[in-house]
């Protein structure tokens, strides 16, 4: 079936229209590899990077990317908080300890770090649920299990009780 005829007539026909698009496409093609070889680090040259917020996901980010190259360098850190700066400095400074012990085939062991860092969120949460200042010796006492009453594929959640602040009790 045939277009009906259009009152506006194109100079511009099919064939003209893809040869046009074509060579703006390898045109752009051509400028962005350009710029990209303008703005291109040598290998010898040094990468200096910042960090400008230094919470748990932009120091993740700048671990890896001194993990990526020997050749990149942090050179500035800022973050509006004192403690979150130092936080961030000390867990980059063990950064190459870390990954020269696992080239080497010798891990660093953080399980320690790691469960300190998991019980004081469980911390928090008692904190919250029951609206009461929760000590260190009360929660390496705790007899709440958190965990499922069976490890299984077709195991149910377990039924959510509301906590109620003031209400809810340290178990």
């Amino acid at each position: 079936m045939r277009a009906p005829p259009s009152s506006v007539t194109s100079p511009l026909t099919r064939r003209q229209f893809l040869k046009n698009s074509g060579l703006a496409v390898v045109a752009g093609t051509l400028a962005a590899h350009q710029a990209s070889a303008q703005n291109s680090v040598s290998r010898s040259e040094t990468l200096r990077v910042g960090l400008i917020g230094c919470g748990g996901r932009s120091t993740g980010a700048a671990a890896q990317a001194l993990a990526a190259d020997p050749n990149v360098k942090l050179v500035a850190l800022g973050d509006a908080f004192r403690d979150r700066l130092q936080g961030s400095l000390a867990t980059l400074k063990r950064q190459p300890e870390l990954f020269a012990g696992i080239r080497a085939g010798k891990p660093i062991n953080n399980g320690d770090y790691m469960t300190k860092s998991t019980l004081m969120a469980i911390m928090g949460r008692t904190a919250t649920y029951t609206g009461q200042e929760t000590t260190w010796e009360q929660a390496m006492n705790s007899q709440e299990d958190l965990s499922p009453d069976r490890y299984d594929w077709d195991a149910k959640p377990p039924a959510s009780v509301v906590a109620i602040p003031g209400v809810t009790k340290i178990v």
